[in-house]
């Protein structure tokens, strides 16, 4: 899935791949799974989505144990609203952009799973922090071709999975 979304394959070095798991995990995975069910239930759909999260070297392990809790929003610098911005898991070249680079040259990217919902385009310099009606779950900044997601920071806790 990482090199799919590279443009340049070749000029990519995978150093390291982690999957921590812990008891704390299963339990927020559990509840991730029960919101994909509830929004499901209301929406029809929960728009399951795998995208990646610019991270840095630090912020690694503590989003991994805790979840984007502590992550704030718009790490990305991104002008599509307030919130956590992920990056459709086939445009790692977007999100490697947004993701810092540590002391050796490294670059961290979370794989995540991401409840959409019902997507509303959210424009350009937009200052919303929240879905504009009851009707819209999550933002994007194209409804056909998404290249950038927004969650909410309301939905943070709830509707990204670090993987």
């Amino acid at each position: 899935m990482f090199l799919k979304g590279i443009s340049s394959p070749a000029s990519a070095n995978i150093i390291e791949l982690q999957r921590i798991s812990s008891s704390f995990i299963e339990i927020r995975k559990e509840l991730f799974q029960k919101q994909m069910e509830i929004t499901r239930k209301h929406r029809g759909d929960a728009v399951l989505r795998y995208a990646w999260l610019p991270s840095s070297k630090g912020m690694i392990t503590s989003i991994m144990k805790y979840g984007l809790a502590n992550y704030g929003s718009s790490k990305t610098n991104s002008s599509y609203g307030v919130g956590v911005h992920l990056f459709p898991a086939n445009c790692t070249d977007i999100s490697a952009k947004y993701s810092d680079v540590d002391e050796n040259g490294v670059q961290y990217m979370i794989l995540c799973r991401v409840i959409m919902g019902n997507m509303e385009l959210v424009c350009p310099e937009s200052k919303q922090f929240h879905p504009s009606c009851e009707d819209f779950d999550n933002g994007v900044d194209s409804l056909e071709n998404p290249k950038c997601y927004v969650v909410w920071t309301m939905n943070t806790s709830t509707h990204v999975f670090p993987e």
